[in-house]
């Protein structure tokens, strides 16, 4: 008898220790929630199971910049959505501010903790803005590849966003925003990840998908800095840039902070997790294609002028307006508390309005816009004037002055390849409308800001000598001259370039610390 109650109380023991944490860290309730907690003893978030999916394949959640693990709850019900469609919940907090290969480190770790705590071999992943670069350098440089069945990447930067450009210019030096993040999230920078990620046999072990948003508002400075149609971060172009990954949404009517709201789309959008083959929607939401050649090559423009610095005791920024524009919008971007107004050339004052920056922005901070319709041509004045100061070094700005229904400027270099060291880089600038005059100033400059290379003079004809150091280098363009009707006008043009061969960079290499 003894032996027999010996033997019942070791399967017993046996069977508990079997069960997956997630059971015996949580009761199964009737319903989804739309939030999560942290199991104890672990370094991820879960959902409480429910009765209906308590069995149901596990969904990880990975947020963007400057984000966390709570980007999905709240006014996005991503938790209680995966739920309601049988998906078991998991979420996870990388550093906000970290490159894409440490993330993609942390996050391997984490899939295999969430895998144990689910008992099961492979999970899904939904993620958002750089959390899918996050995700994609998990699976394939990682080996991340053999926890993930498929990921749907909403709004991320495959190919980079102008405004990690910007952010690391040294227009934006006292805006103390250019992080390993931003670095990594540079159009230069992903060329170069793209460069040693597409192809690779790794991508062909997990079902890719992406989806994007092109909605910006008008007092958002990204919706000129950011060539080509955006959502407020992420240029359209570079989304579809994940050579291995399906398309499955295009949404004009999603800003960067709503295209991750599983809401806004409906249950078809859980549909493609853990599937292995393509599938295409009746009602055309779901295109479901691969990526074409618009993601191959890619070129910047401006219409825009661009100021920065310290705030210091008082802003005073000149400002070149030419004659026959629609509207010019002044934007500018203060980490700290700053009162803006804007003088025309006539002395008339214009007030601005400020706007808080969304979780997830890659510029951080409050952005004071005024846009004025049919301006008058002539040297404007952008005045500010510190109400408190904050953040490091006491604050500092970035102005943009952008026009509308005047001439753009494109610089007519692919920046979507990796150059080679130490070549001569031809400096070819189109202009949209005819111009007289025309003058650039271009320098090419490291991430601490120093200057490697220069050249100025007429509009064409003028070429930037490529350092022999492997990096990811700012191009930062000024072009001066006369408009069509004879008025000044002035356009600046920031991008980035990666120099150096795959190998001579590596993974992790020389390319990070340019």
């Amino acid at each position: 008898m003894k032996r027999k109650v010996a033997f019942l109380l070791l399967l017993l023991i046996i069977f508990f220790v079997a069960i997956p944490q997630a059971y015996a860290d949580s009761t199964a309730t009737t319903a989804c929630s739309n939030t999560m907690y942290k199991p104890t003893g672990q370094n991820f978030w879960v959902a409480s199971p429910t009765t209906t999916n308590a069995t149901g394949p596990v969904v990880v959640y990975v947020h963007g910049y400057s984000s966390d693990h709570y980007t999905w709850e709240g006014g996005n019900y991503a938790v209680r959505d995966a739920c309601t469609n049988g998906f078991r919940v998991a979420a996870v907090d990388l550093d906000p501010s970290g490159s894409i290969w440490n993330n993609a480190t942390d996050l391997k770790s984490k899939l295999q903790a969430i895998a144990s705590y689910y008992g099961v071999s492979k999970v899904n992943i939904i993620a958002h803005s750089k959390g899918g670069l996050d995700t994609q350098t998990a699976i394939v440089h990682n080996s991340a590849y053999s926890l993930v069945q498929s990921y749907i990447a909403f709004g991320s930067p495959y190919g980079g966003t102008d405004l990690a450009d910007h952010a690391c210019s040294w227009y934006a030096w006292a805006l103390w925003q250019c992080n390993d993040a931003t670095w990594s999230m540079r159009t230069s920078y992903m060329s170069y990840v793209r460069s040693i990620t597409d192809g690779r046999a790794e991508n062909s072990y997990v079902r890719g998908y992406v989806a994007r948003g092109t909605k910006c508002d008008w007092y958002n400075p990204a919706c000129a800095m950011i060539s080509g149609s955006d959502d407020g971060v992420v240029p359209a172009w570079s989304v579809w840039a994940n050579a291995s990954a399906s398309r499955i949404s295009d949404r004009s009517d999603l800003r960067h902070s709503e295209v991750h709201q599983t809401q806004r789309y409906g249950s078809w959008i859980f549909s493609y997790l853990g599937r292995s083959t393509a599938r295409v929607e009746a009602d055309g939401e779901a295109l479901d294609v691969q990526p074409l050649v618009e993601a191959e090559s890619h070129f910047a423009s401006s219409n825009y002028t661009l100021r920065g610095g310290a705030l210091g005791n008082q802003v005073v920024e000149g400002i070149t307006v030419e004659g026959g524009l629609d509207a010019v919008t002044f934007s500018l971007i203060s980490n700290a508390g700053v009162k803006v107004s804007v003088v025309s050339p006539s002395g008339v004052t214009y007030e601005s309005t400020a706007h808080a920056a969304a979780t997830g922005d890659v510029l951080q901070g409050t952005t004071h816009a005024v846009r004025v319709e049919a301006p008058e041509a002539g040297q404007w004045q952008v005045l500010g004037t510190p109400t408190r100061r904050a953040g490091k070094g006491g604050g500092g700005f970035m102005l943009y002055a952008i026009y509308e229904g005047g001439l753009t400027v494109e610089l007519d270099t692919d920046i979507y390849q990796v150059y080679k060291p130490g070549t001569p880089l031809p400096l070819s600038i189109r202009t949209s409308e005819q111009v007289s005059n025309a003058r650039v100033i271009a320098n090419l400059q490291t991430r601490e800001n120093k200057r490697v290379a220069a050249a100025q003079g007429e509009l064409n004809g003028r070429t930037l000598a490529l350092p022999h150091q492997a990096g990811s280098y700012t191009v930062d363009i000024t072009v001066t001259g006369i408009a069509a009707d004879g008025t000044p006008f002035e356009r600046t043009l920031v991008t980035s370039l990666a120099v150096g061969a795959p190998a001579e960079l590596g993974e992790n290499g020389g390319i990070a610390d340019r």
